[in-house]
């Protein structure tokens, strides 16, 4: 692995000296590109100075001090990037001053190619290093991994207890109490229903047998009082609720026949 990382900084250095050498340029392209960018942006705004080394630079809704001798801006842009901001820019174009002299010298091409002058020396191969005394290092071991290594089969369970698992579940959510009224209510409509439809014939014989009473007229309507005295009185037969079940529409068994 160090032998692989060292051919590849041996090739980064002198490709990179290399390349840098073929640009015409007095700072490096990255630096001469933010440059640019400030000159182009210098075109709306105006400078003042106060007759001493301290500008004002006004435009795009801001005010900012700076000082050429120092190389400083109250925006602290240049400060940081040792690249004038747009704001120096303007500065320098007001006093005809070339705005490369105020790049930092660590941008220029002179120091990147000497940055990159200093080559790596070239290392022989495994087969022709010298032996040197010490211990012999030896690979680590092998150590066998566990194989469907679980929670309950852990070697170490003793130490780290398993947790009791929580039996009780989640709450059931309570039921929504019933109103009568609306019990009534919808027996009433699946009665009218029955009536309509002529699925209540069944029904009323076996009430009607049980009762002992006639069966009821189809052909004449019920009125809503009649049909919720029928309703409470269908409720309050135990042996018709077992046989047909409340607002069912056919019975569960078989009705007992008329003499």
């Amino acid at each position: 692995m160090l032998i692989e990382i060292l051919d590849m900084i041996m090739t980064r250095v002198h490709e990179n000296r290399d390349r840098i050498a073929r640009y015409d340029c007095l700072i490096v392209p990255k630096a001469k590109k933010t440059l640019d960018e400030a000159v182009k942006e210098s075109c709306g705004y105006s400078v003042l100075w106060d007759g001493r080394e301290t500008y004002v630079v006004k435009g795009m809704g801001t005010s900012c001090s700076m000082n050429l001798q120092s190389m400083t801006c109250s925006c602290r842009v240049w400060d940081l990037l040792g690249i004038p901001c747009v704001h120096g820019v303007t500065a320098i174009q007001e006093v005809r001053h070339n705005v490369f002299d105020y790049v930092e010298k660590c941008y220029t091409k002179e120091t990147y190619i000497r940055c990159y002058s200093y080559c790596l020396d070239v290392i022989r191969g495994e087969d022709f290093w010298e032996d040197v005394e010490g211990d012999l290092i030896l690979p680590p071991l092998i150590v066998k991994q566990l194989r469907g290594h679980s929670r309950d089969k852990c070697p170490d369970k003793q130490m780290y207890p398993v947790q009791p698992k929580n039996t009780r579940g989640r709450p059931k959510k309570k039921q929504p109490e019933s109103d009568p009224v609306e019990e009534v209510t919808e027996e009433v409509h699946l009665q009218q229903q029955e009536i309509l439809t002529g699925k209540d014939d069944l029904m009323n014989e076996t009430l009607a047998h049980m009762e002992g009473s006639e069966v009821v007229d189809e052909s004449i309507p019920l009125e809503e009082e009649v049909v919720l005295d029928n309703i409470m009185k269908f409720m309050s037969a135990p042996s018709l609720r077992k046989h047909t079940g409340i607002g069912c529409t056919t019975p569960v068994s078989t009705p007992p026949t008329r003499k």
